[in-house]
């Protein structure tokens, strides 16, 4: 993998990353604002999925640092 293709793909990677925190942080507020524990719990199931995502995310990041490839 080049150098340009390497740093091309850890921004993206960061700008998703970063993209995903501002949701979970959204997610978590409006758990916090919900009026039954069905909304609530929904948020939570939003915040689940996105912190596996987020996980897969830094998987992928680690990868391409390492020149290993990217292998999900």
């Amino acid at each position: 993998m080049t150098d340009i293709i390497k740093i091309r793909l850890t921004t993206m990677i960061d700008n998703e990353l970063k993209q995903i925190n501002g949701m979970i942080s959204n997610e978590n507020l409006w758990m916090h604002g919900s009026d039954t524990e069905e909304d609530a719990q929904m948020h939570a199931n939003n915040i689940a999925d996105l912190e596996e995502y987020k996980e897969l995310l830094y998987k992928m990041k680690s990868q391409v640092i390492m020149e290993e490839g990217i292998s999900v």
